[in-house]
């Protein structure tokens, strides 16, 4: 059965490419190992009670008998205060737990009624009168729902009478509006912690206008919770096994076939030498396209350096024949008048080989003569 033919490939490519292979492959079974066998956490937020709060304020306005309204709301929500009879209102709160807690707090609503000045950055109050329409009532419950429902009949002439009375007495006018809220404090008390809630929801209408608007202030309904940060271990991340493993099987696979398929062989002396050459001393060297004509006296250098250290010191160029094929490329001259200094980068090759070739034959010899010293003390 005949014998495969390795693929030959430089030698050192062949030992960088086994080193990143080698590497890789540790790498790979590294990281495999750390995302499956190594536990991952990371802080989470755990909700150990959801609750939510809701607050709502629905009015309805009833007119005194006009020519205008039939009891109808306006379409654009507008009010002539003297076709008005009353404004009747209903506050309502809820707050709604997942599970069942002891909740306590209390609530009340007021009214009030303020003498103003300028608007947001410059606004001032000049005077305030709160008048009490559902004094502070407490409530305690163990439930997981509780809710607030009060009605609050508004009578408009009898806050704007006080309000004109103020302004009478005083002799100080200013802008007057009416404001009633429902003040809620609640605290529900849970075996993972203490929930805290403050919520006024208000409904404010100008006083002494011929027309006005209802304004409404109510908080956004909000969910949250009862936190607790927790270290969550991470499941396996199945997507970077994957990837890790297929590039372990690619690194398994190539170092197979660097191993088995390849064989490293060093470069081709004389190329080596010769690209050296060209790379250190490229700059200095002249190609001719014909054959250096016969000297009277020829000086013949050992190595490269040599020649390069004559061109310096009688000023003169290094010259060669061209070729491209580079094994062509084999001699390297110096002309001064009827001498020519000449490089043989053949056979100096040779000789190096040779040289080579006797140390390692010395070597083998030395190992051979100690053997046979150790058999002989022995």
């Amino acid at each position: 059965m005949p014998v495969k033919k390795k693929l030959n490939i430089s030698k050192n490519l062949r030992i960088a490419a086994l080193i990143i292979c080698i590497v890789l492959t540790v790498a790979m079974g590294t990281l495999i190992y750390y995302e499956t066998m190594v536990p991952h956490y990371e802080e989470k937020k755990v909700a150990l009670y959801r609750y939510s709060n809701k607050t709502n304020i629905d009015h309805q306005v009833s007119f005194l008998p006009n020519d205008l309204y039939d009891n109808a709301v306006p379409p654009n929500g507008i009010y002539i205060t003297n076709f008005l009879d009353r404004i009747n209102t209903t506050f309502q709160y809820q707050f709604v737990g997942e599970r069942e807690a002891n909740i306590e707090g209390s609530y009340k609503v007021v009214a009030e009624v303020e003498g103003y000045t300028g608007e947001k950055e410059s606004y001032k109050t000049i005077w305030k009168k709160i008048f009490i329409l559902v004094p502070e009532t407490s409530f305690q419950n163990n439930t997981n729902e509780f809710s607030i429902r009060e009605d609050i009949p508004i009578n408009l002439a009898s806050y704007s009478n006080f309000a004109d009375k103020i302004i009478e007495t005083s002799k100080v006018n200013s802008q007057l509006k009416l404001t009633v809220l429902m003040d809620v404090n609640l605290q529900a008390n849970t075996s993972q912690g203490v929930v805290e809630e403050r919520v006024s929801p208000s409904i404010i209408i100008p006083l002494n206008t011929n027309y006005f608007e209802i304004t409404k202030l109510i908080p956004d309904d909000k969910v949250a919770a009862i936190e607790e940060t927790r270290q969550v271990q991470l499941p396996v991340n199945r997507k970077l096994v994957i990837i890790y493993s297929i590039v372990l099987g690619l690194m398994i696979i190539s170092l197979f076939c660097l191993i088995y398929l390849t064989v490293g062989v060093e470069k081709d002396l004389f190329i080596k030498t010769l690209n050296k050459i060209f790379k250190k001393h490229g700059n200095r060297l002249v190609a001719l396209k014909i054959n250096i004509e016969p000297a009277e006296q020829y000086i013949n250098v050992r190595d490269i350096e040599d020649l390069v250290r004559i061109a310096d010191e009688i000023n003169k160029p290094i010259m060669y024949k061209y070729s491209s094929t580079p094994q062509e490329i084999t001699r390297f001259y110096i002309i001064e008048e009827n001498t020519l200094y000449l490089f043989d980068l053949k056979e100096y090759i040779d000789s190096l080989e040779k040289e080579k070739a006797m140390l390692i034959e010395k070597k083998k010899s030395i190992k051979q003569n100690r053997g046979k010293d150790k058999d002989i003390t022995t």
